[in-house]
């Protein structure tokens, strides 16, 4: 090379000082120089380069043709050490083994050599370098190209690795994340409701009977009644605590209003309907629009129970002055109070004009009574306060008994068994043929595969992550078309 860029430089000089045309001449000729040196080495290579490509841990093994013009002695092939075109690895040249040379080759003769490259603890990536062919009389480089790739198993688990990524977190989005939202949600309202020893049974009752909804929502994966159902129940304690105290001094006025029923005859009919009225009341308060309306309806219930209260009295205060009269005289009374008894207790307390001619009723009687006693005794004696009767304690009906739920049948145990291999295998098969197709495309077709771990094993990682995505996303897409089978 030195001598060819003397002969250019010569040239130029010539140029300047010889003239024009044999300057050209001169430079023409060192242009061809080389050329006629090359064509006049007699060794040649075939092929002219040596190229490799294997994966770490083989043994590749090539076969050089050389071929001489004129007889060769000391024929010699030296491997050199092979350079990353990082310039940051090498392939020690002692991974290189050559078979042995004659000491010497006839003119027109053929020699194959075996160059054995070995793998085995070599980093991945494109080594070049080349291979010296001495000989008595000069020298031929032959090119030597090695790209070496890691092997198929650390790869494979890249992208395994990273479709199990994209399936637990798609799987958690899918299902978990709505599960956690929700369960935070509950937690959260059930640590509000423990907190809260005022709340009401009826309040407690319904919140307790939503997140029932919530766990069966749950358990069949229905994500939207769970999350219905947690908002009922949020919406009931906020009532709760929006007007709590008002709340508060209701129930404790219903708590007296079923006070004084209880010391009312259970049996008799009107009662019953008034504490009936009373519970229904105190059941259905939650799904009121506030704690006035619970008044209004307690209100109601207590001039119900005030109604009797009175009647009762003015009936008390009859068989009071019955009981004044010979027997000849009270056994009409009797009766006529026994009538007057019983259409009270059957009497439909929300039926006002009813209670009114039963009060006039019992005014006339009492009215009547009154004036005949004070004509037998000659004086009119003073009306004394009527007498109420208590009644004995309250039998309630006892709970209903418990069901045990139902044994499940065969076929839907076959239905659930055929769901789920459908979904295990839909996954199998769509993962299958993304991260195959990426596999190929990243590791494949890659010959230098692994040479810079970090971008070739996140693009393999990334590329399951993705193929993750990608299912999940033309699922849902699919999902959305809302074909029959497809929810």
């Amino acid at each position: 090379m030195r001598a060819f860029l003397q002969i250019i430089a010569v040239g130029v000089l010539r140029c300047r000082f010889l003239g024009k045309n044999v300057g050209t001449l001169l430079l023409a000729f060192a242009f061809f120089l080389p050329t006629v040196a090359v064509a006049q080495s007699p060794v040649t290579s075939t092929p002219a380069q040596l190229t490799v490509v294997g994966v770490q841990g083989d043994t590749e093994t090539r076969t050089l043709l050389l071929s001489v013009t004129a007889p060769v002695t000391n024929l010699q092939l030296i491997s050199l050490d092979l350079l990353r075109a990082d310039n940051k690895k090498v392939l020690p040249k002692a991974n290189l083994q050559v078979g042995s040379l004659p000491n010497q080759i006839e003119a027109n003769g053929f020699l194959t050599v075996p160059v054995t490259v070995d793998m085995r603890n070599v980093p991945s990536g494109q080594f070049t370098g080349v291979l010296l062919a001495i000989y008595e009389g000069g020298r031929l480089s032959i090119p030597v190209s090695v790209t070496v790739k890691d092997g198929w198993g650390w790869p494979l688990v890249a992208l395994l690795g990273g479709v199990a990524i994209g399936t637990l977190v798609s799987a958690y989005r899918a299902q978990g994340q709505p599960r956690d939202e929700i369960l935070v949600r509950v937690g959260r309202l059930r640590t509000q409701v423990k907190g809260d020893a005022e709340l009401a049974e009826s309040f407690r009752q319904l919140i307790e009977a939503s997140l029932v909804d919530v766990e069966v929502a749950l358990q069949a994966a229905e994500w939207d009644a769970a999350r219905q159902a947690v908002k009922q129940a949020e919406a009931v304690w906020v009532k709760w605590r929006k007007d709590r105290v008002d709340w508060i001094q209701q129930f404790a006025y219903s708590q007296e209003v079923i006070r004084r029923l209880e010391a009312l005859p259970a049996d008799a009919p009107y009662v019953a309907a008034v504490r009936r009225g009373v519970e229904g009341a105190l059941r259905n308060a939650p799904t009121l629009a506030g704690p006035h309306v619970f008044q209004d309806q307690l209100e109601t219930a207590a001039q119900q129970v005030n109604h009797y209260l009175e009647l009762q009295a003015q009936l008390d205060e009859l068989n009071n002055l019955r009981s004044r009269l010979p027997a000849p005289q009270a056994e009409p009374w009797r009766l006529t109070v026994a009538d007057l008894q019983r259409r009270l207790n059957n009497l439909p307390p929300s039926e006002l004009p009813a209670y009114t001619a039963l009060q006039n009723d019992i005014e006339q009687a009492l009215a009547e009574l009154t004036k005949l006693v004070s004509q037998r005794a000659e004086t009119a004696p003073a009306v004394q306060g009527g007498r109420t009767r208590n009644a004995g304690g309250l039998r309630l009906l006892s709970p209903a008994p418990l069901t045990n739920p139902p044994a499940e049948e065969e076929q839907a145990v076959l239905a659930r068994f055929r769901l789920r291999a459908l979904l295990w295998v839909s996954y199998f098969l769509a993962l299958a043929f993304l991260a195959g197709a990426g596999f190929s495309e990243l590791y494949v077709a890659q010959p230098a595969f692994g040479a810079d771990a970090w971008r070739d094993y996140f693009a393999l990682l990334a590329w399951g992550f993705g193929a993750e995505a990608t299912r999940a996303a033309i699922a849902d897409l699919v999902r959305g078309w809302g074909l029959p089978g497809l929810k």
